[in-house]
């Protein structure tokens, strides 16, 4: 009798340590902060009366936030892939918009940040490394995000209307996973943008050349980098191809270096 018990308490044991991934864990749903540091001024409106009596409040922003929603998808105790939804307010560091009055003349104002809604989804896997058990522990992964961002209107522009700009991201991330209970997790994420485009017809944008451009070149002069006096033009001067890179290089600016905190459920 003895024999039998012994043989079904092993049986049982091995049984346990067969299970796919952390207890078990197979589907696991999670929802995420990504903040991307930032070296931008702000401008917004503080006070308005119409597009001609408004006044704009200058600031700084230190960290361009996007939300995510995932879906992951144990394989074993160190493959899984996932699913995710991503929503960003994308902020375009605009000080100035130059348009043609009604008189034939050139002339500049003052305006507070252009905004984009841009909507992406994303495929990645990770690799538990370090012992980890899936999802729990040290991992590693890639992700391929698409991306597709909107003009959100501006009050105080009533003819600029860009077209939307779509964008091909590889990210590489590198985290840990901490359990809260067997089916409750809390992560830490640090990321990187390895390769990036952004199209809409009139500009392609490639994120290591907008990274040059927006940082490397202030720092090779000796200067802090300072990316927040763009100028937005109106259609009437013919100048899209410049509207359209500065949001494409807002864009990657949500992307360049990261960290993620996420919350994760197992179903």
């Amino acid at each position: 009798m003895k024999s039998q018990i012994l043989i079904a308490l092993l049986f049982l044991t091995g049984a346990s340590f067969g299970q796919t991934g952390y207890f078990g864990a197979k589907n696991i749903i999670s929802l995420n902060y990504i903040g991307a540091p930032s070296f931008a001024t702000t401008s917004n409106i503080s006070s308005y009366v119409n597009e001609d009596v408004y006044h704009i409040r200058g600031g700084h922003k230190f960290q361009s936030p996007s939300y995510r929603i995932e879906y992951d998808r144990i394989l074993n105790d160190k493959f899984s892939i996932g699913l995710g939804y991503t929503f960003s307010s994308v902020r375009v560091r605009t000080s100035s918009y130059s348009y043609i009055n009604d008189f034939g003349g050139f002339e500049n104002k003052e305006i507070d940040n252009i905004k984009l809604f841009n909507h992406s989804i994303n495929l990645n896997f990770k690799v538990a490394r370090g012992g980890g058990v899936n999802p729990v522990g040290k991992y590693w992964g890639a992700e391929v995000v698409l991306g597709r961002a909107g003009y959100r209107q501006n009050k105080l522009i009533d003819n600029f209307n860009p077209p939307g700009m779509n964008s091909l991201l590889i990210n590489g991330f590198i985290g840990r996973t901490f359990a809260i209970t067997n089916s409750l997790f809390f992560s830490l994420e640090g990321r990187l943008n390895v390769l990036g485009f952004t199209s809409n017809g009139r500009y392609i944008g490639f994120n290591l050349y907008a990274l040059a451009e927006d940082y490397a070149f202030d720092i090779l002069d000796l200067g802090i980098p300072f990316t927040g006096a763009q100028e937005i033009y109106s259609e009437d001067n013919g100048q899209d191809r410049i509207n359209t890179r500065h949001l494409s290089r807002a864009i990657f600016e949500y992307n360049y270096i990261a960290f993620k905190v996420g919350v994760h459920y197992a179903l």
